[in-house]
C-alpha cells in the first residue's frame, strides 16, 4: 500500500492512496486500487482497511502462485491421459471439440474461479447454436473430474447445470438411393468408370461396410468358399503424426462376419485377378497375407477423395440426387427393409453398437413411406 499528498487546483491538501491486491484469478489481471481526497492520512488508511476488509469478505483477494491452474492448463494435462484411453479419431474430436468451442469460454479462467454461472451460461449458449452441444458439457465435465482427482478445485460446477431443449440438433436424415436409383448409378459407374470403382461401389451398396472398413479390407477377410466377408479392422487417418493406420472397428459389434451373395464373390474374384496382374506389372508384391483389396496404382492407401469424384461425376451426368459416401450404407440399410429382412439382422450386419442406431434409420426410411401414403389414398379416391 502507498499514501500520499497531493494538492487539488484550488491549492487544497489531500490525501490519496494505492493498493495492490494480487493477481484476479478470473481474468488473470493486476487487482489494484486508488482512492482520493481524504482530508488526513488517517482518513486515508481507515478507508483503505475497510476495503480489505470487504474484500476477504467477499473472496474477491486471489494469490498469484503455483497452485492456481488455469482452465486451459487443467484440458491439456487431462487430454494427455485421455490419449491412452480411447481411440486416435475419438481423440482427435475431443481436441478439435475443446479448440473450436470450448477454450474460447473457459480457456483463461482459473479453474477454481469457474462457477455454476459460467457453465449454465456456456451449456444454454451450446444447446442454441451447436448440435453436439451434449458432447461439450461432457468433456468439460470430465475435465473437472479431474481436476478434483488432482487437488485443483473441490467441486463440479458443470454438474448442476440444467440442459436446455437442443434448438440446434436436426434429426437423422443421411440421403439415400432408392433402388432403381442405385441400379441406375451402379450400371453408369460399370460403364463409365474402371472395374476397381465399379467393385467399390457394388460392395458398399450391397454389403453396407463404412468407407474406413471398406479401405482396411485385406484379400485375407475375404472366404470364397463360404461366401462370407469379415470386417475386422478400419483405415484412419492419424492427425497427431500425419500418417494413415489401420484401428479397430467404430464399436464392438463392428467386428462382424457378413454373408456376400454369389454375384458379389464374382465381382471380387474378378477384380483380384486383375488388381493382382496390373500390380505385378508395376512391380508391387500381391503375395503379402496382408495385401490391401482396393489401392492406390502404387499400391498404397485410399481416401475417400477418390469415390467423392465419381459420385459427384455419375450424379451429375445422370440427373441422379447426390450422396455421400456413407449415404450407400444408409442406402443398403433402407433397401434391406424394403426387402423385409428384420431389424435385429438389420443391426448386426450393419455392426450397430444398439438398436436404437438401426431404429432411427428405420423411422427415417418409413417416413418417406408414410409420406406417400396420403398420396396413394387420394388418388385411389379420385378415380373412383
Amino acid at each position: 500500500m502507498k499514501f500520499e499528498k497531493y494538492e487539488t487546483k484550488s491549492g487544497i491538501t489531500k490525501w490519496r492512496f494505492y493498493h495492490y491486491f494480487g493477481v484476479d484469478a478470473s481474468t488473470g489481471k493486476a487487482d489494484e486500487i486508488e482512492r482520493r481526497g481524504f482530508a488526513t492520512k488517517a482518513d486515508a488508511r481507515n478507508a483503505l482497511l475497510e476495503l480489505i476488509k470487504e474484500y476477504e469478505k467477499n473472496s474477491k483477494i486471489t494469490k498469484a502462485n503455483k497452485d492456481k491452474y488455469r482452465f486451459s492448463e487443467v484440458a491439456n494435462y487431462w487430454i494427455i491421459h485421455y490419449e491412452k484411453q480411447v481411440k486416435v479419431t475419438t481423440f482427435t474430436t475431443t481436441k478439435s471439440f475443446l479448440r473450436n468451442h470450448i477454450f474460447p469460454i473457459f480457456k483463461d479462467i482459473y479453474i477454481d474461479q469457474i462457477d455454476i454461472r459460467i457453465c449454465q451460461e456456456a451449456t444454454n449458449l451450446w444447446y442454441s447454436t451447436y448440435s453436439e452441444a451434449a458432447l461439450l458439457v461432457s468433456i468439460v465435465n470430465r475435465i473437472f473430474k479431474f481436476a478434483i482427482n488432482q487437488g485443483y478445485v473441490t467441486d463440479n460446477p458443470m454438474s448442476k447445470v440444467i440442459r436446455p431443449k437442443n434448438t440446434h440438433k436436426q434429426n437423422y436424415d443421411a440421403p439415400f438411393f432408392e433402388k432403381n436409383e442405385l441400379l441406375t448409378f451402379l450400371k453408369a459407374v460399370k460403364e463409365d468408370e474402371s472395374l476397381k470403382a465399379y467393385t467399390m461401389f457394388h460392395l458398399l451398396a450391397f454389403t453396407g461396410i463404412r468407407r474406413g472398413e471398406l479401405f482396411g479390407l485385406q484379400w485375407r477377410d475375404i472366404n470364397f468358399d463360404k461366401m462370407t466377408l469379415s470386417v475386422e479392422r478400419t483405415l484412419i487417418y492419424n492427425q497427431q503424426i500425419k500418417q494413415f493406420q489401420f484401428s479397430t472397428p467404430k464399436t464392438k459389434n463392428s467386428t462382424r462376419q457378413i454373408g456376400v451373395d454369389k454375384n458379389t464373390i464374382q465381382i471380387l474374384l474378378q477384380w483380384k485377378n486383375y488388381q493382382r496382374e496390373f500390380l505385378i506389372g508395376r512391380g508391387h508384391n500381391v503375395n503379402s497375407p496382408d495385401q490391401l483389396i482396393f489401392t492406390s496404382e502404387n499400391n498404397h492407401f485410399m481416401t475417400d477423395a477418390y469415390l467423392r469424384r465419381i459420385i459427384k461425376r455419375v450424379t451429375s451426368n445422370h440427373k441422379l440426387p447426390h450422396i455421400t459416401v456413407h449415404g450407400f450404407r444408409h442406402t443398403h440399410c433402407s433397401l434391406l427393409f424394403e426387402a423385409g429382412v428384420e431389424m435385429n439382422s438389420v443391426k448386426e450386419r450393419l455392426g450397430h453398437s444398439n438398436i436404437k442406431t438401426t431404429m432411427d434409420i428405420y423411422a427415417h426410411v418409413t417416413k418417406a413411406e408414410r409420406d406417400k401414403t396420403a398420396d396413394i389414398f387420394n388418388s385411389f379416391m379420385l378415380s373412383m
